[in-house]
């Protein structure tokens, strides 16, 4: 059975005057929600066989403190805001011998993603994750939203 975990990074700084947003870095509090959603995970998060990330600094920081194993993450710019359909997209693309992918980036694509699977259901604040389940064992590339489930939604604790 196929699954796919979605992670939003943790808490962000606030931009400074003249910041990239995309080189917004953790806070404190979003380093612990990464590593909180880890400990939730422990039992889950050996299975992932592939990950991508977000280049931006927010998110490579989140990988850090939550993924521990040693699939080394594949880093995707155009997963910086990228909307659920590109996100999607990305899914097409696997390998078939990936079985269990996680990407981790932000919002609004991960909630659009989310809510375009269960309309209405959720919410997707920082580190906030969801566990999916591929409905019937197809291919990647012919996956659609209605061939999702949410098995799982997981949120930090503070």
């Amino acid at each position: 059975m196929k699954q796919i975990l979605l992670m939003r990074h943790g808490e962000a700084q606030d931009p400074s005057p003249g910041m990239s947003d995309f080189d917004r870095a953790l806070t404190k509090k979003g380093r612990q929600q990464a590593h909180d959603m880890a400990n939730q995970l422990q039992d889950v998060l050996p299975a992932v066989d592939a990950v991508f990330c977000s280049s931006a600094l927010r998110t490579r920081e989140t990988l850090t403190e939550f993924y521990r194993q040693t699939i080394p993450p594949l880093y995707v710019d155009n997963l910086y805001h990228a909307p659920a359909h590109l996100l999607l997209e990305k899914i097409y693309g696997l390998e078939e011998t990936t079985c269990f992918p996680l990407f981790i980036g932000h919002n609004p694509g991960l909630a659009q993603f989310v809510m375009t699977i269960a309309p209405g259901c959720y919410v997707f604040p920082p580190a906030a994750v969801a566990l999916l389940t591929v409905k019937k064992e197809i291919p990647w590339y012919e996956l659609s939203f209605q061939g999702i489930s949410i098995e799982k939604m997981l949120y930090p604790k503070n």
